[in-house]
């Protein structure tokens, strides 16, 4: 077979309106973290005794840090079939209108109840932003910037998470909360203008649609007609219902990098960074730091503003394997010492638990922060896309609950000391896992990535050869399909020949070459 080249829309630039379509969506996670970061609220309300005319106990405390991830269970389970159902665009902007009468309602609110109520709708738009976002930047991106357009939403979440921190210390309680719309409201009126993904309108075979929304995103017709052919040509145009999809989630390709997804998610959360952002200023009081509590909380938004831009920056050119196990490592280090020193009570040593906190939290939004939704967006694979992510998501959140709501009562019990070193064993274990299974998807295409996981020549240490063999694979059987002139009339065609092959690699010529598959795979054809 000849060795020539197909073209890629990543061979053309990028366009100017694809960046500015990013950004648009991207924006829309500042509302997670206004909402995670708005527990910073609590200790003004808490002491004033008299704020908007009710008491705000310590079980209140616990309960509205602890309500987001709980009231998120829902827009989890709700959101994969939603998105599939309406689109992850319109789906955005259905939930971000409503979220500002919810702030509303939280600042405005007379009865304790009504502040639940509040708090609570504002954590359900909050999950289904989060389910969204990562895939759709991924698919609205070109592979060229999908790492540094993968990180922009944590490093929008961290620039929320600073808003809400700084007004929470200047502001009272129910102005730091109204406030909290004014980032929403661009970010409601850009979303108008964003196209819909082409991913899902070619699931939905909607192709003239996924072709006018992939003009908007390009500026080249060749770009737009081979980005077209990439996508139809893979397994993301199946129409798959909710039952379809946990059917091709039992699938080893499928599965696999759901699971290791996930496995990032888990550890991250029980690694203590939820507890660490909701609980900023209680942890400080009781680390016994002799700087202002509400000061130390504004740094801990500043540090991780700061390296969460950093790592907007590096993420392509890194990679995304080291920057998490480099991060991993430094996140368990930094709240293992921390939390010795708290524990052995050394004199004169009270700013090295401040220090250690201020490094945790620049680390992990160097890499443990943003990595693990890049990855959401780039590793699960199409067929189970909105299945995988909803997911995760959902195990995700009830960690968050579980562990916001044991937090106070565990320092409590066991110190704050012991809580921190716990918490780094955590990370620890996430730098394992990564060491051991995380391939590299920096430079990969997301239909590439789809066969990540199926190819036996896979290196799961460096990804480097996994990568390779995948991209060989993937140029080789697209090639063979546009030789051998089989009648296609129609992309849809194509996409239904290609498919063929793909049930031959699995049901054929398991644990052989890819070579001896793609030669297998012209004579089929």
């Amino acid at each position: 077979m000849e060795d020539k080249k197909l073209s890629n829309p990543t061979q053309f630039p990028v366009p100017w309106k694809q960046i500015v379509f990013v950004v648009g969506v991207g924006c829309a996670v500042m509302e997670n973290g206004m909402v995670y970061g708005w527990s910073a609220v609590l200790p003004t309300m808490q002491s004033s005794n008299t704020t908007q005319g009710f008491t705000i106990t310590q079980e209140d405390v616990s309960w509205l840090a602890s309500l987001v991830p709980l009231a998120a269970i829902v827009g989890n389970l709700s959101s994969g079939p939603l998105v599939e159902f309406i689109g992850p665009v319109r789906l955005m902007l259905s939930v971000l209108i409503p979220s500002v009468g919810f702030w509303f309602l939280m600042a405005l609110s007379s009865v304790k109840w009504l502040l639940y109520v509040g708090r609570a709708g504002s954590a359900l738009c909050c999950a289904i932003i989060d389910t969204v976002v990562q895939p759709l930047t991924a698919e609205l991106s070109s592979t060229r910037i999908r790492g540094l357009a993968g990180a922009l939403p944590e490093v929008l979440a961290s620039v929320g998470l600073l808003l809400i921190y700084v007004m929470a210390h200047t502001t009272p309680p129910p102005v730091a909360t109204g406030a909290s719309i004014i980032p929403l409201l661009p970010v409601i009126v850009l979303l108008f203008f964003v196209p819909e993904s082409p991913y899902w309108l070619a699931r939905r075979q909607r192709f003239d649609d996924a072709r006018a929304s992939l003009l908007r995103l390009y500026d080249s017709d060749e770009a737009v007609e081979q980005e077209l052919s990439s996508i139809t040509s893979s397994s993301s145009c199946n129409q798959a219902s909710v039952r379809d999809q946990f059917i091709e989630l039992r699938k080893r390709r499928n599965v696999y990098p759901v699971l290791l997804t996930l496995s990032f998610f888990m550890l991250r959360e029980l690694g203590g960074r939820s507890a660490v952002f909701s609980y900023s200023v209680y942890i400080f009081r009781d680390s016994g730091v002799g700087l202002d509590a509400f000061t130390c909380t504004v740094l801990v938004g500043l540090a991780r503003l700061g390296a969460t831009c950093v790592a907007s920056l590096m993420v392509d050119r890194l990679g995304r394997r080291p920057l998490l196990l480099m991060t991993a490592l430094v996140c368990g280090l930094a709240q293992t010492v921390g939390g010795i020193s708290l524990h052995m009570e050394v004199a004169g040593s009270a700013w090295v638990p401040t220090a250690c906190i201020l490094v945790f939290v620049a680390s992990y939004g160097l890499g443990v922060g943003p990595i693990p939704w890049i990855l959401s967006g780039e590793l699960l694979p199409n067929p189970v896309r909105s299945l995988g992510i909803s997911i995760i998501t959902l195990i995700f959140n009830l960690i968050v609950f579980g562990v916001n709501y044991v937090f106070l009562n565990i320092i409590a019990e066991i110190g704050l000391g012991l809580t921190l070193a716990i918490f780094g064993v955590f990370n620890f274990a996430l730098a394992a896992i990564g060491w051991r299974w995380l391939p590299e998807s920096r430079g990969v295409s997301l239909q590439e990535l789809e066969l990540a996981f199926s190819s036996h020549k896979r290196n799961p240490k460096t990804g480097e050869e996994n990568r390779n063999v995948i991209g060989k694979d993937s140029l080789e059987v697209r090639e063979c399909v546009s030789e051998k002139n089989i009648g296609r009339e129609s992309l849809l065609e194509e996409k239904k020949a290609v498919d063929e092959l793909e049930h031959l690699k699995e049901d054929c010529i398991e644990g052989k070459e890819c070579e001896e598959y793609v030669r297998t795979a012209c004579v089929c054809v």
